[in-house]
């Protein structure tokens, strides 16, 4: 049985529980009923075990650490900040899952970084190239969904804040008091007679 990203000191891992996953991974069919049930019982086991993401995040910070055991806690609690300042205090589900990819994405970055160091063969750059562009696309999708679930703003909140309607590449001609009305069309047809404004 593959260990969990980080052991958690309050999962039992009992004689029936190891007995289980043992038949399991054999591929033993009679053991399933047996195997839904204790899940069933003890949810805690698919969190631990079930995460695929946390499964993968564990194997690139291998690759990343090679056998140091200090760089892997290092740039595993770089990834963690990383997560934290990316969700913020109150992400939605959707947001944590892209949060994560991203984090996933920019360990491979890195790894491909470093296979990269010292290479100058077109596979190393294909990879690094590769995994740049998941990174950014998956920083692309954090922002899009983040820009729609966004709140519409409310009639109130439209009329403490006027918008500038007036871009810099469209005419205005004064009124009075000092006051510009926007007038592209306006303008482009009074231009067109050889009228000023």
């Amino acid at each position: 049985m593959e260990q969990p990203a980080k052991t958690d000191s309050r999962i039992p891992l009992t004689p029936e529980i190891v007995q289980i996953v043992k038949r399991a991974d054999e591929g033993d069919l009679s053991v399933m009923p047996q195997l839904r049930d204790l899940l069933d019982r003890q949810p805690q086991l698919v969190r631990a075990y079930g995460d695929l993401g946390k499964s993968v995040e564990n194997q690139l910070l291998a690759i990343v650490s090679k056998d140091s055991l200090f760089l892997m806690e290092a740039v595993r609690r770089q990834v963690e900040q990383l997560r934290a300042e990316q969700a913020g205090p109150a992400p939605a589900p959707l947001e944590k899952l892209l949060v994560n990819r991203l984090c996933l994405c920019w360990l491979q970055v890195h790894a491909a970084d470093l296979a990269a160091a010292g290479r100058s063969d077109a596979e190393a750059t294909r990879r690094q190239n590769a995994a740049q562009a998941r990174y950014l696309a998956a920083i692309r999708q954090l922002a899009l969904v983040r820009r729609l679930l966004r709140p519409a703003p409310s009639t109130l909140d439209l009329l403490r804040h006027p918008m500038n309607e007036t871009s810099a590449n469209t005419a205005t001609r004064p009124l009075r008091d000092g006051l510009r009305l926007r007038t592209g069309v306006e303008d482009s047809c009074l231009q067109g007679a050889g009228v000023e404004n």
